[in-house]
């Protein structure tokens, strides 16, 4: 047996010769099963035993050990049989999973079908295609589930999908239903968009209409309890049409309301604008802008506008007396500017059937009697007034007496400044640029419609109570008085201070 043993080992081919170790592992159980039978043996000679039942007994033992070498060849086999379905079975699977992921072909490695190398290569292959198949499957089911959920928001259900978990979107499937999640998500915005402008615009309208929400239409009353960001709530085409429709018939009602309202508004502006002039209220002190403003007026602004006529018209009928002379003085005042601005004019010299000689005349009358005895009519009907009504009233924060004052004294400073400036002006001739001072001129500003708390030089020495501060000046160094003036560097007086 050892010569056949070893006969055996030395013609096993180069190519299994990293089996030896199994080979060398039979000798070992052969050399321990010879040992074991001689065990025997001796133990049989001990008690004698005759050959024939020391035969049987070998027979057992052959006959157990055959048993035990059969079991094991057929266990093997079967482990051999199972390798080779499982990689039959492994390589099916790749194939289906690749074609899934739209992969190129496994390149089979050069193992054979039965090797225990070649399995191993096909699980982890097998491994690594199902890890990208998960990735792919639950990026599919979310995509899947947006766009089932979509289509409830938007009322259409006839294109809601459902794959059992083995099915898998190519690629180009996947693209395509991920367009379509966008595109209804931006039409889920658009809707959202659309009912939240209709229940701010219903919002406006009962504030205008001054409603309240049990008034209106029962369309709208739910759109006002809508919960529009609610991810349950569906918005479909009949429900944006229905709310349409619903606040379109309300916007017309507030159209129409406030047309009327604006028209009131103005006709109540126009009156109290007039009153305003009347009873010397200054634009800062109106309590009523002139644009109107649906947002920011109602009816309770009619109602306080009226309240504040009836008031304006009660203190102009107190102040009637006053007010009245004040209002002729500013006839003639006004004639007295006509006047100046006429002597301004390049044909002021014209003297057409003696129109000239009747302007000096009357300006003569104005200035030296017209405009000082009606200044003086409306000092005294001021302190008539004041005698009744010991609180007094200002005409742009001063007493109207101040404010006559004040205006004569504004239109004295402005004529100076602009004969200044124009005798600057002339002296800046070609002839005369070599002795006029590195100076630039400034713009000369309209003063004519500057109040009191706006002139360039402060008002009237004897302020209003109301005005406790002197405002800024409109220059940024305020224009000197006559006597704090300095001469020019060539002997004439400057323009400026």
């Amino acid at each position: 047996m050892d010569s056949g043993f070893e006969q055996s080992r030395a013609s096993t081919p180069k190519k299994k010769a990293r089996r030896l170790t199994c080979t060398d592992g039979f000798n070992n159980l052969f050399v321990e099963l010879r040992g074991t039978f001689e065990k025997l043996n001796e133990l049989w000679d001990q008690v004698e035993m005759d050959d024939e039942k020391r035969c049987q007994r070998i027979e057992t033992a052959f006959k157990v050990t055959k048993d035990l070498l059969a079991e094991m060849i057929e266990g093997e086999t079967k482990m051999v049989e199972s390798v080779e379905e499982n990689i039959k079975i492994g390589i099916d699977t790749i194939e289906k999973r690749r074609e899934q992921l739209e992969l190129e072909m496994w390149t089979r490695p050069k193992h054979s079908l039965s090797s225990l190398v070649m399995l191993k290569l096909v699980k982890s292959e097998i491994a690594a295609l199902e890890e990208e198949f998960a990735i792919r499957n639950h990026d599919q089911r979310v995509v899947i589930e947006k766009f089932n959920n979509l289509c409830v928001r938007v009322a259409d259900q006839s294109e809601s999908l459902s794959l059992d978990e083995e099915s898998l979107l190519s690629m180009d499937e996947f693209a395509t239903l991920t367009a379509k999640c966008e595109e209804m998500e931006s039409q889920v915005r658009e809707r959202m968009e659309t009912l939240r402008d209709a229940q701010q615009a219903t919002q406006r309208a009962l504030k205008i209409l001054d409603k309240k929400e049990c008034e209106i239409d029962k369309a709208l009353s739910q759109l006002l309890d809508l919960e529009i960001d609610d991810e349950h709530l569906v918005l479909s085409d009949e429900l944006i049409h229905s709310y349409k429709e619903a606040n379109a018939a309300l916007q017309l009602e507030v159209n129409d309301f406030i047309t009327t309202l604006e028209f009131e508004y103005t006709e109540k502006w126009i009156a109290l604008k007039d009153l305003w002039v009347k009873c010397g209220i200054s634009s800062g002190e109106a309590r009523f802008q002139e644009e109107f403003s649906a947002d920011l007026h109602d009816r309770r602004t009619l109602k306080r506008m009226e309240e504040e006529i009836a008031r304006l018209l009660s203190d102009y009928e107190r102040r009637k007396e006053v007010l009245g002379k004040l209002e002729e003085w500013r006839a003639l005042w006004e004639e007295k500017l006509a006047h100046e601005d006429f002597e301004r004019a390049p044909d002021r010299f014209t003297n057409r059937g003696g129109e000239l000689e009747k302007r000096l005349n009357r300006d003569r009358l104005v200035n030296r009697k017209l405009l000082p005895q009606m200044e003086h009519d409306v000092a005294t009907a001021y302190e008539s007034y004041k005698l009744k009504y010991p609180e007094g009233f200002f005409i742009d924060g001063v007493q109207p007496v101040e404010w006559i004052r004040w205006k004569k004294t504004t239109h004295d400073e402005n004529k100076d400044f602009e004969a200044r400036h124009v005798k600057m002006m002339k002296a800046q001739t070609p002839g005369n640029l070599k002795r006029i001072p590195m100076a630039v001129s400034p713009a000369i500003p309209d003063l004519s419609v500057i109040g009191p708390c706006q002139a360039v030089t402060p008002g009237p020495k004897t302020s209003s109570p109301k005005t406790s501060k002197r405002p800024p000046p409109m220059c940024s160094s305020p224009c000197p008085s006559p006597a704090k003036r300095t001469k020019a560097p060539f002997g004439k007086k400057n323009w400026m201070p």
